[in-house]
């Protein structure tokens, strides 16, 4: 279940206030703030997607009376909340997407004659080898079915190539006033650690054209470090959404699950420690140790 605070912000008035004056600190760290309970959110239903002790509720079960010796408190876990995404997964990109450039006489005087042509056919196939764009298109989906939504951020490497890669969505950021398909600016926000140990964010805002980078220790000491070009005609940084309302597949019945654990479990305990079945003595004189052994 997700509350109206874990939902993804709208954010028209920072979009506006962008627009009119340009990025400012403040407006920098009113989104980040405002994204926080979705980033938690995100964050926690991928860690139960991983089966982390702390986020799966059955492993933090108690035993029912805590004061019982040697309580018996089975923990066991049905992971139907990673099957059911990766169920989905299989089904929607378990087939590699196909991609190409048209080779039709009308493609030809598009862009420029056959060599043209061929150039851009190498071009897209250089991409998605170079990419491994079926596992990023995997991952992709994994992603938005648990958690809502993912991004994928292109960039430009160390070789001048033309990558891709998925952003996670804790860590990322999309304003618009229609669709996070279709953006206006970006924010990828990532809380890193220095050689002292000592925790810190890096903060990199996409516009049209640039790259702003910020660093801080906490999101109010954020301070501008640099600016330089994407080097890209588009938009780079893109939010996929799972669905209009940016839900996990697993979020309507993570309630269900809980109760199949907590039964599953109970069910468990009963068995292990006989308490569904019923032992009689007949003028017999039993210690109480023979009767707990018993």
């Amino acid at each position: 279940m997700k509350s109206i605070l874990e939902t993804y912000p709208k954010y028209h008035a920072e979009i506006e206030d962008i627009k009119q004056n340009g990025l400012t600190l403040n407006t920098l760290r009113q989104i980040i703030k405002r994204h926080a309970s979705n980033a938690n959110k995100s964050r926690l239903l991928y860690d139960r997607y991983q089966t982390l002790d702390y986020a799966v509720p059955i492993y933090n079960r108690q035993p029912r009376f805590e004061s019982e010796k040697d309580a018996i408190n089975n923990k066991v876990m049905n992971d139907f909340f990673s099957e059911i995404v990766d169920v989905k997964v299989g089904y929607f990109a378990g087939n590699p997407v196909t991609y190409g450039y048209s080779g039709t006489i009308e493609s030809e005087e598009d862009t420029g004659g056959v060599e043209a042509v061929d150039l851009a056919q190498k071009t897209i196939t250089d991409f998605t080898t170079l990419n491994n764009l079926h596992d990023v298109d995997i991952e992709t989906t994994k992603i938005a079915s648990i958690c809502g939504y993912v991004g994928r951020l292109f960039y430009i490497d160390s070789q001048g190539q033309e990558r891709v890669l998925v952003t996670m969505p804790w860590e990322t950021i999309v304003l618009s006033d229609t669709s996070i398909m279709e953006p206006e600016f970006g924010i990828r926000y990532l809380r890193l650690q220095d050689l002292d140990g000592r925790d810190y964010y890096h903060v990199d805002f996409y516009d049209e054209t640039n790259i702003t980078s910020f660093e801080g220790f906490s999101i109010d000491s954020l301070k501008q470090i640099g600016q330089k070009p994407h080097l890209f005609d588009f938009f780079p940084l893109q939010g996929i959404p799972n669905n209009l309302e940016m839900m996990g597949d697993t979020e309507r019945v993570e309630e269900l699950i809980d109760a199949y654990d907590n039964a599953m479990s109970d069910s468990n305990n009963e068995i292990e420690s006989f308490a569904s079945a019923y032992m009689v003595y007949e003028n017999v004189n039993m210690s109480e140790e023979e009767i707990a052994k018993a």
